[in-house]
């Protein structure tokens, strides 16, 4: 047996006044996206928003419904609205902020279904997608890649015969 260890690499901001103008702005697009979430089960609120090479924007928030399992999370709405409208240009980072904000916590962050979705997207285009995680008020998080978040992730490789 041999024992391996694995080690992620990720960036710690305390303000989102450390972050470049390009990244503020992607956190602020993601919080804003939380007041159209529709979150009245949790009450728990989500924004997601991807920045593309051509710069433009696409948000995205958690849907839930009375049968829980047909809700829908931030980051899933806004990568398969990216894919609905077709777009070509690829997705440069992803920023996702909860409405809530917790003194001295760190950011929430995807969930595992999420995690793959991203994952998934990450794999297709062409190069990593950075990841953002906070809250205009309080901490952030960056990842360089997708990957970071799910290092042993389940892809089209695995279903290969």
């Amino acid at each position: 047996m041999a024992e391996k260890i694995l080690q992620i690499r990720f960036q710690h901001f305390e303000a989102v006044n450390e972050l470049s103008i390009e990244d503020s702005k992607l956190i602020k697009e993601a919080f804003d996206a939380c007041l159209s979430a529709y979150a009245p089960y949790s009450a728990f609120p989500v924004g997601a928003a991807i920045i593309l090479e051509d710069d433009s924007i696409i948000t995205g928030t958690n849907q839930e419904n009375a049968s829980y399992p047909c809700g829908i999370c931030a980051e899933r709405t806004a990568l398969y609205t990216y894919s609905a409208l077709r777009k070509t240009s690829r997705i440069m980072s992803m920023a996702v902020c909860c409405s809530r904000l917790y003194p001295n916590e760190w950011p929430a962050s995807p969930c595992g279904l999420c995690r793959q979705v991203i994952t998934e997207f990450e794999q297709n285009n062409s190069g990593p997608i950075r990841i953002l995680l906070g809250h205009p008020q309080g901490q952030i998080i960056t990842f360089d890649s997708a990957s970071t978040l799910l290092p042993f992730g389940f892809s089209s490789k695995d279903l290969s015969r």
